[in-house]
């Protein structure tokens, strides 16, 4: 036995205020609804309506750890790619060369991590003051 499709076929067209629409329009955006079809179906059918809460404060967290996260993948990355063409290069000249390279890396390493260290004390307050 096939299950019947629930065609919607008819339209309902209302006029509203800038205002109103508005004000629709917000009450869709802070639920899970997808548009705004589906959140006047879910309430004329009186289902129920998810609800988002939004954290602003775990989302500034969340934004915060991931730019201390880019910052560390940069540094781990920089090391990287110092150390493995310091493995390939054979001329003594461009191995000197790099090697530089690297200590003005290893030397910008301490500032760039007391500014992390610092970042995250920030958000340790913050959240546990």
């Amino acid at each position: 036995m096939k299950e019947q499709k629930n065609n919607r076929s008819q339209w309902l067209h209302i006029r509203l205020s800038a205002d109103e629409k508005q004000q629709l329009e917000k009450a869709v955006q802070q639920t899970t609804c997808r548009n705004i079809s589906d959140y006047a179906r879910k309430v004329l059918q009186k289902k129920p309506v998810v609800v988002r809460v939004r954290d602003e404060s775990k989302e500034e967290l969340l934004n915060e750890l991931t730019a201390l996260r880019k910052e560390l993948n940069a540094i781990g990355n920089n090391f990287n790619q110092l150390i493995r063409k310091m493995q390939l290069l054979g001329r003594k000249d461009q191995l000197e060369a790099w090697f530089r390279a690297y200590q003005a890396e290893r030397d910008n390493f301490p500032d760039r991590m007391r500014n992390i260290e610092f970042e995250l004390k920030k958000l340790v307050l913050k959240w546990w003051p």
